[in-house]
């Protein structure tokens, strides 16, 4: 039998990441966190980690082969979000969010840059719609790659106006198009937009 890194992953998250395999750990909750997880904008030691969640209280847990970290979140109108620095440069890390009844999240995946030349895998996607599942940004998420890069025109949000619109807009995206939501779960993600973000031109 043979497990990618990523499965591997989620069949040993135990206690902050350590690995004994088998043990009692953190219970997912789906229903606290629909719309999963995302690390954005990594860097050789820092990234942006987010997820929404109604609560007052969350943490983030995050480990490499290494080493295990875990920081409070601030949490604001619902949206969680926190920089992590001082991060290992060029490491695959793990990451969940965990509440004070030791429910978690889904478990995220990125990687820190390396601080110099190296060889790299990544995808891009625009356009996508309002509808469908995204099946290929599902198959996307499953190649482990070091990167996504979001270029425009992903939720669509031509008829919104204000900012609590906007983020009903992508909640109702990352809660009912599996394939994004995997894909942001996945690997670290940069993002720019286009017309469809603000209004079509």
């Amino acid at each position: 039998m043979t497990w990618s890194r990523r499965e591997f992953a989620k069949g040993v998250v135990c206690l902050g990441g350590t690995l004994l395999v088998g043990c009692e750990g953190p219970e997912e909750d789906e229903s606290l966190f629909p719309c999963g997880v995302c690390a954005g904008d990594p860097g050789t030691d820092s990234v942006v980690l987010s997820t929404t969640y109604l609560g007052d209280t969350l943490n983030v847990r995050l480990w490499s082969a290494s080493e295990t970290r875990e920081e409070t979140v601030a949490i604001e109108d619902g949206m969680a979000c926190i920089e992590v620095n001082k991060l290992t440069p060029d490491t695959e890390w793990q990451f969940y969010f965990l509440d004070g009844d030791q429910r978690r999240s889904s478990v995220g995946r990125f990687r820190t840059n390396a601080t110099g030349a190296k060889p790299i895998r990544f995808g891009a996607s625009s356009c996508l719609g309002n509808t469908g599942t995204l099946a290929c940004l599902e198959r996307a998420a499953e190649d482990e790659l070091d990167f996504f890069v979001l270029l425009g025109d992903t939720i669509y949000g031509d008829s919104c106006h204000f900012l609590a619109e906007y983020r009903d807009k992508w909640d109702r995206q990352l809660t009912t198009r599996e394939g994004l939501r995997a894909l942001l779960a996945s690997t670290g993600v940069y993002a720019t937009w286009d017309d469809h973000e603000l209004t079509n031109n």
